[in-house]
């Protein structure tokens, strides 16, 4: 008898919770948005996930935000399931996010669940608070400039070998010949990027050239899929091995196991950089700030590499992708950029980080081309404790505990 009455109040516990959780929470955050005059819309239960899928089955991921906020404004409220959701794209709202207030905000937990899939969460991304300031410290040494500056020449002899791979593709086809630029600067930025890392000679191995290749596909494949099923928004569902979850943890695990080798290897004076100087791999092993017990683990390593390969080649492919686009559609532009690069470079200067400064046109391109095409379009932060955040209207907005907030860079910089 008594164990009938324990199941079934730990039933009813469970169904209380979970109507909690999905709409009374949602519903509570979402009345004191109406409440205060905020715009926006409430779906019990889905929010705008449906929407946000269809616009992703159409293969226009963005277009949801950009009639969302045609229709709304530069502020209003939605949810992503059950997660109520402020989206803002005022310039004021922002600074107080990401500056004024700042200290109230953490990154969503439901960007970190996505990004820690395949980074881990003991990367510079993920960490926050005094364990994020440790990070910081230990890893701005690294890119002091003479180190950028040692591995400028194999960034220059990747992308040598790379344009000549290209002129042989040319040479023995027909014209015209048509490139997928956007795989071709994913692959050469992913060669740059592992060769800044891990070194050339350790890439040149064809079983771990393929082996990160093929995993960062699958695996970013993967995760795009489960964002627009709702399964990453379902804390017990996105820990299940379903629908792609063991073949992304299969790939996050065969490159952590690639990366622990190469530790382990560098450690023991079997690989060595093949900059002129320190690669990353050496410089995240020496890296311990003023204090040496505050060097990074082998597990921080692994992360914050797989962080610079991970997120690092993707994030300046896109860029690159859309840089190549707008010169070819502006002849203009790319007159102006090819006028600045042969007077820079006139006399054969040596490309380092003094002599890029001086590509001021160049610069202006691609902040402008970052501007229109952001490779992180939306950001995503938290509120740790209730806070009041003011608009450029002068509109106050309070914010519960626990509201997410997506920062929409795109539509606040077009």
């Amino acid at each position: 008898m008594w164990l009938i009455i324990i199941l079934y109040t730990l039933f009813l516990y469970v169904i209380y919770r979970l109507i909690q959780f999905w709409i009374i929470n949602p519903w509570r955050v979402q009345q004191d948005f109406f409440n205060q005059g905020i715009p926006g819309r409430y779906t019990p239960i889905v929010g705008d996930v449906l929407r946000h899928r269809r616009a992703y089955l159409a293969d226009k991921p963005f277009s949801y935000v950009e009639e969302t906020s045609a229709e709304f404004g530069d502020y209003y409220h939605t949810s992503f399931g059950p997660f109520p959701c402020l989206n803002i794209s005022d310039p004021a709202l922002i600074e107080s996010i990401l500056k004024t207030n700042t200290r109230f905000y953490h990154k969503s937990e439901l960007a970190r669940a996505i990004a820690a899939t395949v980074l881990g969460y003991e990367n510079i991304v993920l960490v926050e608070d005094e364990n994020h300031t440790r990070h910081r410290r230990l890893l701005n040494p690294i890119f002091q400039q003479q180190n950028v500056n040692s591995m400028i020449p194999l960034m220059v002899d990747l992308t040598s070998s790379f344009l000549t791979k290209w002129q042989i593709d040319t040479n023995e086809k027909t014209y015209p010949l048509i490139l997928d630029v956007s795989k071709e600067m994913s692959n050469l930025a992913l060669d740059i990027i592992t060769g800044c890392v891990f070194g050339v000679e350790a890439m040149k191995d064809i079983h771990i050239h393929e082996t990160i290749y093929q995993s960062i596909k699958i695996a970013s494949d993967e995760i795009e899929k489960r964002i627009h099923n709702m399964i990453i928004i379902i804390p017990i569902l996105n820990q299940l091995p379903i629908l792609g979850k063991r073949r992304i943890d299969k790939c996050r695990q065969d490159i952590k196991n690639i990366v622990l080798q190469m530790i382990n290897q560098r450690k023991q004076g079997l690989t060595k950089a093949t900059c002129k100087g320190h690669d990353l791999l050496d410089l995240l092993l020496t890296a311990h700030g003023d204090d040496k017990d505050q060097e990074f683990t082998d597990n921080e390593i692994s992360d914050e590499a797989l962080t610079f390969v991970l997120a690092g080649h993707e994030t300046t492919a896109t860029l690159m992708t859309w840089v190549l686009y707008n010169l070819v559609t502006n002849p203009d532009i790319y007159q102006q950029c090819q006028d600045e690069v042969d007077s820079v470079f006139s006399d054969n200067e040596e490309l380092t980080t003094s002599t890029i400064s001086l590509l001021t046109y160049m610069e202006a391109v691609l902040k402008e081309t970052l501007r229109y095409h952001q490779p992180a379009p939306v950001l995503f932060r938290t509120a740790t404790t209730d806070n009041t955040i003011v608009a450029s209207d002068g509109k106050h907005i309070r914010i519960r505990k626990g509201t997410d907030i997506a920062i929409n860079l795109n539509i606040m910089n077009k």
